[in-house]
C-alpha cells in the first residue's frame, strides 16, 4: 500500500536556532527551507509520493484558500511539480505525484469552481503521475436513507452531487482517452452509504476507470469506512485499485489492503514509523 503526503506548503527552516529563536536573516523561504522528503533524505523512505491540490495552489476564486504566492503558482506550472518540489534524483528513488481538485475547499458551493478542462490543463502542465477527476463532496453519511425502496429519502441536492461527480468523471475519462494524456486517471466515488458508494464505484468501472478513490470519508468512523469498502469489494474488478482520500486509520491498514486499497493519503503520520510500502 502506498502513502501519499498531502502538500500544504509546510517547510522546515534548517537555519532556525531554537535556543535563541532566531533564523538566518538572508533566508529565502522556498529556496532555503526543506520539504519533508528533504528533511528525511538520509533515512528510510517514509512516504511514496505527494498529493497536490489545485485549490491549494491556485485557490477557488472568491473563497480562495491558495497557499502559493503568484510567483510560486507560475513556477510550478512552468517547471512542473517534480522540479518545483526538488524530487528528482532523490535517494529514495522515484517519488510519485498525485493531483486533485481539493473538493473540501468548495464543499459549500453548489457546483465545483473548476471545469474538467481547467483541471486537466493543471495536471498536464504540472506533470503529475496521477490525476483525480473533478468531484463534489457529499458530507452526509446516512445509510438509513437507502431503506426507502423508492429512493425518496435521499435529498435531491445529495443525489445531484453524486450524479454531477459521475458526469464530470465521464467527461474527464473521455477527454483523457481521446487526447492520450500522460497521467493515470483516477475516478472518485461519492456516496452517503455503502450501497451508494458501490453504485458510484460500479459506474466508474463501467466508464473504464481502473483506479478509483472513495471521497468524502474524512469524517467517517472506521467501521463506516469498512462497511463501504466491503460493499465496493463485491463489485470491484480484480484490476481496479482503490485510493482512500484523507484516510489512514493505522490499525485497519491490513484490512484496507485486503479489500483492494492500493493507496491512501492523510496529513496524519504515525510518529517513528515509516508508512511507505506498508
Amino acid at each position: 500500500m502506498k502513502y501519499f503526503l498531502p502538500d500544504s506548503q509546510d517547510l522546515v527552516d534548517p537555519s532556525f536556532d531554537f535556543q535563541r529563536e532566531t533564523r538566518n536573516p538572508e533566508r529565502i523561504r522556498h529556496q532555503d527551507d526543506h520539504y519533508a522528503h528533504e528533511v528525511f533524505r538520509g533515512q528510510e523512505r517514509v512516504f511514496d509520493g505527494l498529493l497536490v491540490s489545485k485549490a491549494i495552489v491556485e485557490g477557488t476564486g472568491a473563497n480562495s484558500q491558495a497557499k502559493y504566492t503568484q510567483n510560486q503558482q507560475r513556477r510550478i506550472l512552468r517547471e512542473g511539480v517534480k522540479e518545483f518540489f526538488r524530487l528528482k534524483d532523490h535517494p529514495w528513488g522515484p517519488i510519485e505525484c498525485m493531483g486533485d481538485c481539493g473538493a473540501f475547499t468548495y464543499v459549500k458551493e453548489d457546483e465545483p469552481p473548476f471545469s474538467v478542462d481547467d483541471v486537466i490543463n493543471f495536471y498536464v502542465k504540472c506533470g503529475f503521475d496521477y490525476g483525480f477527476a473533478v468531484d463534489h463532496v457529499i458530507i452526509d453519511y446516512k445509510p438509513q436513507w437507502d431503506a426507502d425502496l423508492f429512493g425518496s429519502a435521499v435529498p435531491p441536492n445529495v443525489r445531484a452531487r453524486q450524479e454531477l461527480t459521475l458526469k464530470l468523471a465521464a467527461e474527464f475519462h473521455s477527454t483523457h482517452k481521446k487526447n492520450k494524456l500522460p497521467f493515470t486517471p483516477i475516478g472518485i466515488a461519492q456516496g452517503w452509504s455503502p450501497s451508494s458508494y458501490a453504485h458510484a464505484f460500479a459506474a466508474l468501472q463501467k466508464m473504464g476507470y481502473r483506479y478509483i478513490a472513495l471521497g468524502g470519508m474524512v469524517p467517517l468512523k472506521t467501521p463506516e469506512i469498512l462497511s463501504c469498502l466491503r460493499a465496493v469489494a463485491e463489485i470491484r474488478l480484480p484490476a481496479t485499485k482503490i485510493h482512500l482520500l484523507g484516510v489512514t486509520r493505522f490499525a485497519s491498514l491490513p484490512t484496507f489492503e485486503s479489500l483492494g486499497v492500493a493507496s491512501i493519503d492523510s496529513m496524519l503520520m504515525q510518529p517513528g514509523r515509516p508508512l511507505a510500502g506498508e
